[in-house]
């Protein structure tokens, strides 16, 4: 059955923009209240529905035995309505797979669960089984297999940039907040900078002005159409000069690697994604890093062994997706944990369980197949 791609900033399918599959250099451009930034998505053998869904391949697949990849880059606004200062942390934000309705729960569930936990040590599969909106997946931080964080600044200094392959690489202009799309192509994205996500420093909205960040501290409820719901104590800050003579708050984020830091010439080197994945197993280190909304972040998410275009996952187990959706379109959601179990968690209740009905929309891909036409 042909596959086609949408992707958008809510699961309403009036939000949902027709995705070119394999044609990352034009990838889908979201932008909504809660997240800005570009995404796409590439398929191996892909079998598009008509020219419009893509193409066959492209050349990210070269010399690797990966199946598919959603790749994706953008800022995640301070939105956050159970902290005082907005922010998202690592704890609140997930991505994972869901359908509308209830699922058949395959027969080798469990092994194909263990499996994906030891890539993934984080990975959740207790929603799967619920009626409505059943999903599995794992935090952001711990779902990808490559995730990239920097400023920027970093970015303009750079771009035009160099590939692996030392040549130019010009990238696409995009918005001035989110930049341009680089990581295309032999341009590929590499782990690097998710030590930013810890640091001490201070932020702003480059996209609404120097003060923006300090305006949504200290708005109060009257008028606010996201009025703060935490008043528990909050993290120490102090104010730093800005080029605009302006003055924004740096807030003190006490995140440390611990053990798994290693120094080169006195310069923290970046984690592994292995290192990376187990270091966020902890619910404490997810909670003190924040996803701070002047910071670029990137991903992708792929694997060897789920093929979208037979709709077969083969692990230690073969799954067939088919019999388990039921021809239902599969979305890929990044969305914070229901404001609810936010609330829980900040008032030190223990509650890992999600019932997804007051959850945050960041981003959603849907992948939905078609019968052929005769």
């Amino acid at each position: 059955m042909p596959l086609a791609v949408k992707i958008g900033p809510s699961r309403h399918s009036v939000s949902l923009q027709p995705c070119l599959v394999n044609t990352d250099s034009e990838p889908v451009f979201v932008s909504s209240e809660h997240f800005e930034g570009y995404i796409t998505v590439r398929i191996r053998n892909h079998r598009p529905a008509s020219p419009k869904d893509g193409s066959q391949t492209c050349s990210y697949f070269d010399d690797r035995s990966r199946l598919f990849s959603l790749q994706w880059q953008g800022r995640f606004m301070a939105t956050n309505c159970v902290r005082h200062d907005k922010l998202w942390s690592a704890n609140d934000v997930l991505f994972v797979a869901e359908v509308e309705k209830g699922v058949k729960l395959p027969i080798g569930l469990p092994i194909a669960v263990r499996f994906v936990r030891l890539i993934d040590p984080s990975f959740i599969a207790d929603a799967i089984s619920k009626k409505k909106r059943p999903w599995i997946g794992s935090y952001l931080v711990t779902a990808m297999n490559v995730l990239r964080v920097w400023m920027p600044v970093e970015e303009s200094a750079a771009a035009p940039g160099l590939d692996r392959n030392g040549e130019q690489n010009e990238g696409i202009s995009g918005s001035r907040n989110v930049g341009s799309w680089r990581f295309f192509g032999q341009s590929r994205l590499e782990e690097a900078g998710v030590n930013l996500l810890s640091k001490t420093r201070g932020w702003t909205d480059h996209g609404q002005g120097a003060n923006h960040a300090q305006q949504q501290r200290q708005s109060s409820t009257g008028g606010d159409t996201c009025a703060p719901l935490y008043e528990g104590p909050m993290p120490p800050e102090a104010s730093v000069s800005t080029s605009t003579s302006s003055t924004v708050p740096v807030v003190a984020n006490q995140w440390s690697l611990g053990a798994q830091t290693t120094q080169d010439e006195g310069n923290e080197k970046d984690l592994s994604p292995y290192q990376r994945r187990r270091f966020f197993m902890s619910s404490q280190h997810r909670q003190e890093t924040m996803f701070y909304p002047d910071l670029m972040i990137a991903g992708d998410f792929f694997n060897n062994f789920t093929d979208f275009e037979t709709r077969k996952a083969r692990m230690v187990v073969s799954i067939r997706m088919d019999r388990i959706l039921e021809d239902q379109p599969l979305r890929f959601v990044c969305k914070s944990r229901s404001r609810s179990r936010i609330e829980a968690q900040i008032d030190g209740n223990v509650d890992e369980d999600d019932d997804g009905e007051d959850d945050v929309v960041f981003f959603v891909v849907v992948l939905e197949w078609t019968a052929d036409v005769p």
